[in-house]
């Protein structure tokens, strides 16, 4: 049975992905093989959390959602851009649970087609703006908007960077993620509160609950990548770890794990092409050094303090759709 969260988000990205597929057309229908790879991208994405929260933030200020439809629509798009770069960056074959645009079309037509993705969301963006006279604060939501992009591509960077580390701080993957995930997460929220007029009262407490909500949910991924089914992930299970990705549970266990686990983390860590055996090892010694269970303590703790930030919300069906939301992102 879907609780009520669910069938809101649903709701909300049924209506978003109408959009993303009438844009599509609407952009690229005079370059078939073009129009076919974006679509490509726009099938099986979730539940769309992003152009949620944006709806959300923009009812805290008393706004409409089909008002912003297509800005919602262009939160998407982004979306899935930033997801063909990280494929790209990766070398990831697989994105939920079919090929990446990568595997299909190599690393050239990918950018295109990522770079193609992010202009049209500018370009909604933009076209949305000017038609609407009433929406608030329109240059502070722009300029927040292409800075998300810049970010996620810093965090990016960070992120390809610590592969080549031996150890990194737990400080220093909170600020990769903070630039990606959590970013993102926290801005889609506070574009819709921005938008709307809502009180500074009011956007701060979202971005607040957007930021804590965003560490959380990656950091949740992480988790999910070792625990997970593959069938419900869309990926391998243990895909982070065979590309020597620097996520929380091995920080916690390099850090607080004995001498000897550690050596032996450090030394599966160094080779090239993993197999599977050689991942459900770390897998093995992840577990045995509570390093999962400490990831997932975390993930309860930012969405306990994600909930804290809006309990002095005064709109009733925000609050509850927020409270509901950080308890699905807690759930294994």
């Amino acid at each position: 049975m879907e609780t009520f969260i669910l069938k809101e988000i649903k709701k909300t990205s049924e209506l978003i992905e109408s959009l993303l597929f009438k844009y599509s057309s609407e952009f690229f229908k005079d370059y078939k093989d073009l129009h076919f790879e974006i679509v490509y991208n726009l099938k099986e994405k979730g539940l769309r959390i992003r152009p949620f929260l944006f709806r959300i933030g923009y009812e805290s200020g008393g706004g409409n959602f089909k008002d912003i439809l297509p800005i919602g629509a262009a939160i998407e798009f982004m979306q899935i851009a930033t997801l063909v770069m990280d494929d790209i960056l990766d070398e990831s074959e697989i994105r939920n649970g079919r090929d990446s645009v990568y595997k299909k079309w190599g690393i050239k037509n990918s950018i295109l087609v990522g770079e193609l993705l992010k202009s049209s969301s500018t370009i909604i963006l933009l076209q949305s703006i000017h038609k609407n006279k009433k929406f608030k604060n329109t240059y502070g939501v722009l300029n927040l908007f292409e800075n998300v992009y810049k970010n996620i591509n810093i965090g990016q960077y960070l992120d390809l960077s610590y592969e080549n580390k031996k150890v990194i701080t737990e400080a220093e993957y909170m600020n990769m993620i903070k630039n990606t995930t959590a970013l993102f997460i926290q801005s889609s929220i506070k574009l819709g509160a921005m938008l709307s007029g809502a009180s500074k009262e009011i956007q701060n407490s979202l971005s607040a609950y957007g930021l804590s909500l965003g560490y959380a949910y990656q950091i949740r991924d992480d988790v999910i990548d070792i625990i997970g089914e593959e069938k419900y992930v869309g990926k391998p299970i243990g895909s982070d770890i065979k590309r020597r990705k620097k996520r929380l549970p091995f920080i916690h266990a390099f850090s607080n794990a004995s001498k000897s686990i550690k050596e032996r983390l450090n030394t599966l860590y160094k080779i090239n092409k993993m197999t599977d055996g050689e991942v459900k090892e770390i897998i093995e010694l992840l577990n045995k050094c509570g390093s999962v269970e400490y990831s997932i303590k975390k993930v309860k703790y930012f969405c306990k303090k994600a909930t804290n930030n809006i309990k002095a919300f005064k709109n009733r069906k925000v609050k509850i759709l927020l409270s509901e939301l950080s308890e699905l992102v807690s759930s294994f």
